[in-house]
């Protein structure tokens, strides 16, 4: 046993007389290596904690905000039923109003943008001189849900509201809403006289 200890290399037989720690970190015993380890072990902290923050925000993230902006086209078209405002819309649907009620039919040109992949709905009611509500006929539509396709999107809605019959002129008030309930955009059409037209 003597004569192989003899026979062992000075450089292990140094190696095995070191403590652990010591022969795991050769590199470290001088100052300046211990500084650029201590500066590797920050970077690489700063690096886990940046793509740790990124992947959160990437799972919170709801996407842009929504925006929206309308105008009114085309001015107001006279008096149309609402039978009559199906056969040239037919992509207004059903509703429980009568087909002979008289309204008016307003162009929206809409534009949203952060929207895709989100419903929203383009709403309208209408308003006296004073701005108060106007109770409408039973059935009346007062709203349609819009499904943006992308992040920038253009709309054009013909929308028809019915004449009041109480009231000698009124306005129809225009509002966008988005997915979460806020309303993005309003605009109000043209006054419109009763029996104008």
């Amino acid at each position: 046993m003597e004569r192989q200890d003899r026979h062992v290399p000075r450089r292990q037989q140094r190696q095995q007389s070191q403590p652990v720690s010591r022969r795991w970190l050769p590199r470290l015993e001088t100052p300046a290596r211990r500084a650029v380890a201590i500066v590797g072990g920050i970077a690489t902290l700063i690096a886990a904690t940046t793509g740790a923050i990124q992947l959160w925000q990437a799972m919170t993230d709801e996407g842009p905000t929504p925006a929206a902006a309308m105008t009114l086209v085309g001015g107001v078209t006279p008096e149309m039923t609402w039978a009559e405002f199906r056969r040239a819309h037919p992509e207004a649907g059903d509703a429980s109003i009568g087909d002979d009620v008289a309204g008016v039919v307003h162009t929206v040109d809409l534009k949203i943008d952060g929207m895709k992949g989100r419903t929203g709905h383009l709403r309208w009611r209408e308003l006296d001189r004073g701005g108060a509500d106007l109770k409408l006929p039973p059935g009346t539509p007062t709203a349609i849900a819009i499904n943006p396709d992308s992040n920038d999107s253009k709309f054009v809605q013909t929308v028809w509201a019915p004449l009041p019959p109480v009231v000698e002129a009124f306005v129809v008030e225009f509002s966008f809403v988005d997915q979460a309930g806020v309303t993005r955009s309003v605009v109000v059409g043209p006054e419109v006289t009763v029996g104008r037209y």
